[in-house]
């Protein structure tokens, strides 16, 4: 193994013979340590100093060079100088224009935008625990500006893995002193936002992020888990679910309709045949005036007696006719003017919600517009293999959030009496404990999540920012990321360019300062 190992140092394996040494070097602690000490003997050789000749060689070389060709200078003819001439002329020409390329190059350098140039592992790579992270830039970096600005998750092993330089090189797992092994079948994430500074304050420009997944103890298998618990994953709601959760009755199904029976048809009535037709309108009729008496004289009759006369009454006098009054005008309404609507003023997204917000068309299409300021809320987190989990207290809600992209909330609705107590299982993975493991338990997430890659959970000592949207919310966590969590059931996660002491400090999003609340301790 001794050749291939050195073949690989020198990048000379195909893959199929570097996919069997990491799997021969998963299972073989001595080849392991033997890769070890070759790279620590390479690394000691690069920076070894120069080493000085011996005082015999230099007065050699100044002999032969200087002393000697001044003696037998004298001695040629002029005609024999013009070779030497000619070659301190070349010589010359030739070491101006090496300190002309030189500074050239160092301008060229300088002025040459920063940039990643390449990292081990690739992105989505497959990578063995054993081996560091490392990150090649295109220029000399200001270290400390880069390590700033470099985030990792899971967020716990930022402070777990030591980090280091060579030349151009950033390496995060192993320094002059020690080298840590990754967490096996574990996801990771590396960023390094784009205000990273090279050595002549040029930023990066662009955040870089690297996501890759390490391969379990033996390379190629992963960590053995249980095989899951069928449960029902509940559907998300709402991100922004209220404090008292709300009792929804179930609908009762509808009644069923009667179908309505057919209208019966109603039997022509007979007519009767004393009945006549009634005219449709009725003719009035006039009477014949009476007939005129005869002229032919009759004998004189014996007067009778005349019956006087009723006085005719006097008739009615007819009342004189009133004017009629003439209506007034109505008066014409006068005319109100009509209020301009008053538009609200926008509400603000700032800071490092600003900066994913504003930063990224398809965040804002995905989120949707503000229904409200940012605001700060106690909270927790917790990191594992495949994922994490972050709980704030004003709801009593648990976000769990999985490593496919997935999230969902769980109810936190244990008590102390029925926490867990975390147990390690493994260097450096632990089955978690407190209300993390009572719902980590319960919801039976020990396949999806792995195990927490550490023994507690970490309170948030400035709460967790929040602002909600119309499909989702921004949260932003002190530990450098902001998680974006859709009511679809997805989230995504983006480095922080801010802390949240300067996101909450000065800003003018109405924050609401974080009070003191007693929270329950894992």
């Amino acid at each position: 193994m001794r050749p291939l190992i050195s073949a690989y140092m020198d990048g000379e394996l195909t893959p199929t013979e570097e996919a069997q040494l990491q799997q021969h070097l998963a299972e073989c602690s001595h080849c392991r340590n033997l890769l070890e000490e070759y790279r620590q003997l390479r690394d000691g050789l690069r920076y070894l100093p120069p080493a000085e000749p011996p005082p015999q060689l230099r007065q050699q070389v100044w002999h032969e060079t200087i002393e000697r060709p001044r003696a037998e200078t004298g001695r040629r003819p002029f005609w024999n100088l013009r070779p030497r001439l000619s070659f301190s002329t070349a010589a010359l020409s030739v070491a101006v224009l090496v300190i002309l390329a030189l500074l050239l190059s160092l301008g060229y350098q300088r002025a040459l935008p920063p940039a990643v140039a390449g990292s081990s592992p690739r992105d989505g790579q497959l990578w063995p625990i054993y081996q560091p992270i490392e990150i090649t830039f295109n220029k000399p970096m200001d270290h400390q500006s880069v390590i700033e600005n470099l985030r990792i998750a899971p967020a716990a092993e930022r402070d777990r893995l030591p980090i280091s330089w060579r030349g151009t090189t950033l390496i995060i797992g192993a320094d002059e002193t020690q080298q840590v092994s990754l967490l096996p079948d574990t996801v990771y994430t590396v960023a390094i936002l784009a205000s990273a500074q090279d050595q002549w304050g040029h930023p990066l420009g662009q955040d870089w992020v690297l996501r890759f997944h390490t391969t379990s103890v033996i390379a190629g298998h992963n960590t053995p888990t249980p095989p899951p618990v069928p449960t029902e994953t509940p559907a998300p709601p709402s991100p922004t679910p209220s404090p008292a959760q709300a009792q929804v009755e179930p609908t009762p199904p509808p009644a069923p309709t009667p179908t309505s029976a057919p209208a019966l048809s109603t039997p022509p009535q007979t007519r009767q045949p004393t009945q006549q037709p009634v005219a449709s309108t009725a003719t009035a009729t006039t009477p014949p005036p009476p007939p005129a008496p005869s002229p032919t004289p009759a004998a004189t009759p014996t007067p009778e007696p005349t019956s006087t006369p009723e006085p005719t009454p006097a008739p009615e006098p007819t009342p004189t006719p009133q004017a009629t009054p003439v209506p007034e005008a109505t008066p014409t309404p006068e005319l109100t003017a009509t209020p301009v609507p008053v538009t609200p003023e926008p509400i603000p997204v700032t800071g490092a919600f600003g900066q994913v917000y504003w930063g990224s068309e398809p965040v804002q299409q995905k989120l949707g517009q503000p229904l409200g300021h940012a605001y700060t809320v106690s909270a927790t987190e917790m990191d594992f293999q495949r994922g994490l989990m972050i709980e704030r207290f004003d709801t009593a809600t648990i976000y769990v959030l999985v490593a496919d992209g997935t999230w969902f909330p769980v109810p936190d609705t244990w008590t102390p009496d029925t926490w867990p107590t975390a147990q390690q299982v493994e260097p450096n993975l632990w089955s978690p404990g407190g209300y993390f493991g009572a719902a980590w338990r319960d919801q039976a997430l020990q396949q999806t999540l792995g195990y927490a890659i550490e023994p507690e959970a970490h309170l948030m000592a400035e709460g967790a920012r929040i602002q909600e949207f119309e499909h989702g919310i921004l949260l932003l966590s002190d530990r450098g990321f902001v998680y974006m969590l859709l009511e679809s059931g997805t989230w995504e996660q983006f480095p922080a360019t801010e802390k949240l002491s300067d996101t909450t400090s000065g800003s003018e999003d109405g924050a609401i300062p974080l009070e003191a609340t007693e929270t329950p301790t894992p």
